[in-house]
């Protein structure tokens, strides 16, 4: 009970109109309160306008009537990826990849993601549905943005990724996962490698400076010691 409070707070906190008044949201407002959260500017509005259009709704393309959903199987395939190479960076096996995949890709956290964000409110929905947005319409809201923006920046990944990380569907942060798994006496063992190879490291650039400092003061010594004897020469003649 606590948790869908916090979450309908934050929603409140955002600069979302109320839900009967979205539907007089231009394009131009859809896609920059999307921006706005991304952290990134599209090229074509268009592309954004075909994810935000829910099959059945009054505004859907003719020429492409499932865009939505076309986007959104693009950005499962771009989450999907992004997630398996982060965990293959990190050592991870493929079972706890495939549990990280199932984890931020359901339908039930994608929906969370875009109840969050307010992408909800931003949808064009079929006018049967009165303004409910299922959970399941939620995810693929999530996926097609996902899928505008890899399109929308000529297939670069990076981009994407970008996004998701805004969204939090990326890999927690932290290390690989051997430094994660590694027992905490071989990792004293390893801090205290690193100390003795630091000190030892040490103890030889002092040595180092200490025997520059002897070369030069029994250089110094030669220097003076030839100066007074040809001193010396030089009263004798």
């Amino acid at each position: 009970m606590a948790k869908k409070k916090k979450q309908l707070l934050l929603l409140d906190a955002l600069p979302f109109l109320e839900v009967t008044e979205i539907g007089t949201l231009s394009l131009e407002d859809r896609v920059k309160r999307i921006e706005d959260v991304v952290g990134r500017r599209f090229n074509s509005k268009t592309i954004v306008k075909e994810a935000l259009t829910v099959p059945g709704a009054s505004c859907s393309p003719k020429s492409r009537p499932d865009a939505h959903k076309d986007l959104a199987q693009v950005g499962d395939a771009v989450l999907n990826l992004a997630l398996t190479m982060e965990g293959y960076r990190r050592g991870h096996d493929r079972a706890t990849i495939n549990r990280m995949i199932s984890n931020k890709g359901s339908n039930v956290h994608l929906g969370e993601v875009c109840s969050k964000y307010g992408f909800d409110r931003l949808l064009y929905t079929d006018p049967s549905q009165l303004g409910s947005v299922s959970y399941r319409t939620r995810a693929t809201a999530v996926e097609a943005i996902l899928g505008a923006v890899y399109l929308d920046s000529s297939l670069d990944i990076s981009a994407a990724i970008s996004v998701m990380e805004a969204l939090r569907l990326t890999w927690p942060s932290g290390g690989t996962l051997r430094e994660q798994q590694q027992p905490p006496q071989q990792k004293s063992q390893q801090q205290q490698q690193q100390k003795k190879k630091k000190k030892k490291q040490e103890n030889k650039q002092h040595q180092q400076q200490q025997q520059k400092k002897r070369e030069k003061k029994e250089k110094k010594e030669k220097t003076q010691k030839q100066q007074q004897q040809q001193q010396q020469k030089k009263t004798k003649a």
